[in-house]
């Protein structure tokens, strides 16, 4: 009979591409998609009916909303090598991430070039740091198996 019993080790090691692709994601994050957002409302306002406005602003809203927890969850569990931070940084991604940026690809009013560059960069980086995060997810479940065989009095 073979048991697996997954657990939390307290080993602090992480997948070295993980940690940079979340570390470029954070400082294009931080540094240069919050800004240009930010700054392409205030341009588009005056352009826009009240319609658009809301759909603009309640994506970017959103997406500065969800952003910030979402790495700090893939940073943590990959540091910490934690399976739930890092199944849920990959859920985050998935659901809202990436979902929030093909609304703001698709559905945004008044493109210009700029916006299509930030939300491809952004859904190129979300897919890249889902990859990685599942691979690592996996080597993680694999590492910390522990498999127990229980002997039903029988001499093996």
């Amino acid at each position: 009979m073979r048991l697996s019993v997954h657990h939390k080790l307290p080993v602090i090691e992480g997948s070295v591409l993980l940690a940079a692709v979340l570390r470029t994601n954070v400082f294009l994050s931080v540094l240069i998609v919050f800004p240009i957002l930010f700054s392409l409302i205030g341009l588009k306002w005056g352009d826009l009916g009240f319609v658009d406005r809301a759909w603009y602003t309640s994506v970017v809203i959103a997406y500065a909303v969800l952003e910030v927890p979402r790495l700090i969850m893939g940073m943590n569990g990959n540091k910490e090598r934690s399976v739930s931070s890092l199944i849920g940084f990959v859920t985050l991604s998935l659901t809202f991430h990436i979902g929030i940026m093909a609304v703001y690809h698709a559905m945004v009013p008044r493109k210009n070039s700029l916006d299509y560059a930030i939300s491809t960069v952004e859904i190129i980086l979300a897919g890249a740091e889902v990859l990685l995060a599942i691979v690592e997810i996996r080597k993680m479940v694999r590492q910390n198996t522990v498999n127990f065989y229980v002997s039903l009095g029988m001499d093996v």
